[in-house]
């Protein structure tokens, strides 16, 4: 036997327990690595699947702040001269209307309030009236038709009033329709306004 051959093989002897601790903790290691893999692969395996991110809906596009355009609307042709005229005199009549209602309406105004004041004043003279004296009641009688007359003068009068203010608003709106969003010739205007002294 060769002593250096058998040094050789106590030394590998003696290695071999060292080596073997060795190779057992790697191969510990290694186990361990795997185990927790493992067990990490079958934890996601178990646990129930998530379902994918959900992205937030998408908006609706905003709406347009501006109307499409819309279709041209067909030129309203300009009022002949003919046509200004009639509707600047139907214009000069109706402000005439317009202020003799007026004045009518003032008229009437004034005129109730002259037979409501006549009332108040036959009834206080009704209150204090001496009906024993035949010729107190008879200038009382005589007062009370004559504001009864007046009241009857007074109502056609206003019949007639209404009468004229439905027609002069009938009067109006044919106008507004004919004529008051037309289009004309301001030089048409000027000539007709010196023509007519409007």
């Amino acid at each position: 036997m060769n002593l250096t051959t058998s040094s050789a093989a106590a030394q590998a002897r003696a290695e071999r327990p060292a080596r073997t601790s060795q190779a057992l903790r790697c191969a510990a290691t290694a186990c361990t690595f795997a185990l927790c893999w493992g067990a990490a692969t079958l934890t996601q395996a178990a646990e129930p699947a998530k379902p994918p991110a959900v992205k937030p809906a998408a908006k609706a596009p905003a709406k347009p702040t501006t109307k499409p355009a819309s279709p041209p609307k067909p030129l309203e042709p300009v009022m002949s001269r003919a046509e200004l005229r009639e509707c600047m005199l139907r214009k000069s009549k109706l402000r005439k209307e317009a202020a003799e209602g007026a004045r009518l309406q003032a008229e009437l105004v004034a005129e109730k309030a002259e037979i409501d004041r006549d009332g108040e004043v036959l009834k206080t003279e009704l209150t204090l009236l001496d009906r024993a004296s035949v010729v107190a009641v008879d200038q009382y009688n005589l007062r009370a038709r004559a504001r009864d007359a007046r009241i009857d003068l007074y109502q056609p009068k206003v019949a007639a009033f209404n009468a004229s203010v439905g027609t002069l608003d009938t009067d109006r709106a044919a106008y507004a329709r004919d004529c008051e969003y037309k289009k004309f010739d301001e030089k048409d205007e000027l000539a007709l306004e010196k023509e007519l002294g409007l």
